[in-house]
């Protein structure tokens, strides 16, 4: 009899114990200046402090200082506008389609890093439109930089993913995620702060979310040192960008810049001075040749002269006396899409052949 009763008793206990269903994700797309709190209503917000549901807040608004470039794909994947709020990437709340919990568990690494792991065991097998999404959000952050501005929950500040993993039924593996400080400090999270992490299966396809997990990790202190090699190697980064942009533009002006030789040939009373000028990859027009007590351009009616990139041209200089300082020939010109440039030429005392 005894135990006929306690068989009943966890037959109705098995019976009456409440199912608990997967966590359903939900999106709310969140208007410039505004919050969550503006939007979703209190029942719902219990949901999400009961871990009922995961609510995050995507600020898709280009002009929003919220706003990553991911809110706004996700808000056109989802032909989502501001103020609108999807289930589990439905209309309505109804339509849940998680059909069970990721296990997320997070930490933060002594280089500042966060590891992620989330688990999963498949039960049936996925297609290979679906991915695994990771979100990295502000538990809360001021909407503007105003002090009395409010603040919103759970904003994504960081969105990453890979189609790269195990699909077949059954599967139960550990997917692992690892961002660095210095990703952290480019996407505006300072490493060691306290931040929500979410790991979602979404399609593709119809971007619907399969399953989804949340995890709170808590602020933490970094070592001094991780925080600042972080720093030193995302301002390190930023300088060999900035020394690559220098150089790719000095050469690509040195590749504009025109070809200039002074050549001197003949002899005696025949002595020739010309000037042979080639344009590089920019187009130049000469405007100007000077030459003090010394020299004079011959048809100086010519001028200006144009030339179009790689042309090339020679121009007869003479020499008006001599004397034992010749002054410099200045040649004046402009380059395309360049500074204006003026150029001093001394004429070599050595003679050159023609083939010279």
């Amino acid at each position: 009899m005894k135990i006929r009763f306690c068989v009943l008793s966890i037959f109705l206990a098995v019976l009456l114990m409440p199912m608990v269903q997967a966590a359903q994700l939900i999106e709310v797309f969140v208007p410039n200046g505004g919050t969550i709190q503006d939007i979703v209503d209190e029942e719902l917000l219990e949901e999400v402090q009961s871990s009922e549901a995961i609510l995050i807040s995507w600020h898709s608004d280009n002009e929003d200082p919220l706003n990553i470039l991911a809110a706004e794909q996700r808000a056109v994947a989802l032909n989502a506008s501001t103020g609108d709020i999807r289930y589990d990437g439905t209309l309505l709340a109804g339509d849940i389609q998680s059909g069970q919990d990721i296990q997320v568990h997070t930490r933060w690494t002594e280089t500042g890093d966060i590891s992620i792991d989330a688990q999963i065991r498949l039960n049936e097998t996925i297609g290979d439109e679906v991915i695994i999404r990771w979100l990295i959000l502000r538990p809360s952050i001021s909407v503007d930089s105003h002090p009395l501005a409010p603040n919103d929950l759970n904003v994504v500040a960081y969105h990453a993913w890979t189609s790269t993993f195990n699909r077949s039924e059954g599967a139960d593996e550990v997917w692992n995620h690892v961002v660095q400080p210095t990703t952290l400090l480019e996407w505006g999270i300072e490493p060691g702060e306290n931040v929500r992490v979410v790991t979602s299966l979404i399609s593709m396809n119809d971007h619907l979310v399969h399953a989804s997990g949340i995890s709170h990790l808590d602020a933490h202190v970094v070592e001094k040192g991780a925080k600042s090699t972080a720093t030193a190697n995302l301002i390190m980064g930023i300088g060999i960008l900035s020394l690559t942009a220098v150089f790719i533009g000095e050469k690509k002006r040195q590749q504009s810049m025109p070809k200039i030789r002074p050549i001197v040939t003949g002899n005696g009373d025949n002595i020739q001075h010309r000037i042979h000028v080639q344009a590089g990859a920019a187009g130049i027009v000469i405007d100007g040749i000077e030459g003090g007590r010394t020299w004079r351009m011959v048809a100086r009616r010519n001028l200006p002269i144009r030339l179009e990139p790689k042309e090339e041209t020679e121009i007869q200089i003479r020499k008006l006396r001599a004397i034992e300082h010749d002054d410099p020939c200045t040649i004046k010109m402009e380059v395309d899409g360049h500074d204006r440039w003026i150029l001093d030429l001394r004429f070599p005392r050595k003679v050159a052949s023609e083939e010279e």
